[in-house]
């Protein structure tokens, strides 16, 4: 089964001060190629006057393979400015249902190749709230360890996310 996405997402970030805000158009299909095992794409284009390092236009393939009911191995190549080497990282992730509506994530990404100056360790806990049935509201929180000297570039992030989805006629 062939599965597709298109969505915008609003992003105001205050930085010394200063707002920035922009806008994300993604687009994303995903096919179940085994009963286990999905293949998909995504494309991510920001506009706005964003910090592009902070939320780049991405490229993503990704595979996920279901290890169990509450767990999936996901392996995923992103690239940025259109070049799938040049600017691009591999990430390789567990991710894990520990609620119904809870999943926490460990994730692994190399960037900028094996050496490790930008690799990065990323876990979080993202949670869906349905009140009602075409509605729902999405809150994540991860924390970030650059994997180098420089203990300037952790940080933690929080997100709060809208969705409405009406009933099809």
């Amino acid at each position: 089964a062939l599965d597709n996405r298109l969505g915008v997402d609003r992003t105001r970030t205050e930085r010394r001060s200063q707002s920035l805000h922009s806008r994300t158009v993604s687009a994303a299909t995903q096919w179940a190629a085994l009963p286990r095992w999905t293949l998909g794409a995504q494309r991510d284009q920001t506009f706005g006057d964003q910090d592009l390092s902070y939320r780049p236009t991405l490229t993503t393939l990704r595979s996920r393979w279901k290890l169990n009911e509450r767990s999936d191995l996901v392996v995923e190549h992103a690239f940025r400015d259109g070049s799938p080497i040049d600017s691009s990282f591999t990430a390789a992730a567990l991710q894990s249902k520990v609620g119904d509506d809870v999943t926490a994530y460990a994730n692994y990404q190399i960037d900028g190749g094996i050496a490790g100056r930008q690799n990065q360790a990323i876990v979080g806990l993202r949670h869906s709230y349905h009140p009602r049935s075409h509605l729902s509201v999405h809150t994540a929180f991860e924390r970030t360890w650059t994997l180098r000297q420089n203990d300037s570039s952790n940080f933690y992030a929080y997100s709060l996310a809208a969705e409405f989805l009406p009933p099809r006629d």
